[in-house]
Parts: C-alpha cells; structure tokens; sequence
C-alpha cells in the first residue's frame, strides 16, 4: 500500500519499494474491521468502497465493482 506516492523505482519497470509510511493504525484496523464485516455481511457495495479507502490506488477491473465506486464518489 502506497500512502503519498512513497516509493522507489527498480530496475524493473512493474516492481516498486514502498517507503515508510506512518498511518493512523486504530483508524486503520478499525476500517480493516468493516471491509471484514462487510464482507462476512455479503455486502459487496461496502466492502469495495472501504478496500478504496484502505488501499487509494485500487481500481478494480470489474465493470460492477468500478460502477460501486462512481456511486460512492457521488455520495
């Protein structure tokens, strides 16, 4: 997971080292506990919109899943 693009480019073009990053770790785990829940819970639509906002790089191949998160841009 890359927080304020830090990383460190290679000698190959598709690998990247991340550097360190401190994040808010209860926030974290909290919001790693609802992408946990919701998915146990079979709520797709939350659990896409809270791995975006664990991981702000992902963006899914899934037309449905992309749909999910254009809504919850909206929102």
């Amino acid at each position: 997971m890359l927080i304020e693009n830090a990383e460190k480019e290679t000698k190959y073009e598709s690998i990247t080292i991340a550097g360190v990053t401190k994040i808010n770790w209860k926030e974290f785990e909290s919001n790693a506990g609802k992408l946990i829940d919701s998915a146990y819970d079979g709520n797709a639509s939350a659990a896409i919109l809270m791995l975006k906002k664990l991981v702000p790089e992902y963006n899914p191949q899934n037309d449905v899943y992309k749909t999910v998160l254009e809504e919850g841009e909206g929102s």
